[in-house]
């Protein structure tokens, strides 16, 4: 599987907002900056609720209780 590819803030909010200014879909601006649709979709979709909550949202935890014990793991013990 290759690495997950890490892009800088700055980045990130500069595409936000050329969606944002220049009105063109998602799927436009991602082909012009050679980004996945759904990753730039996720940026868009973070930034459009901090201006509507005034906050970042809180991070989700898994519903699973113990999820992170049995990843380290590998399996569930015996």
């Amino acid at each position: 599987m290759p690495d997950r590819k890490k892009y800088m803030q700055q980045f990130r909010d500069e595409a936000v907002e050329l969606v944002s200014s220049s009105g063109r879909p998602i799927a436009q601006v991602c082909v012009d900056i050679r980004v996945n649709v759904g990753t730039l979709g996720n940026w868009v979709r973070k930034y459009r609720r901090i201006i509507r909550n005034g906050s970042p949202p809180a991070r989700r935890r898994h519903p699973c209780p113990g999820r992170s014990s049995r990843r380290r793991w590998g399996r569930f013990p015996s």
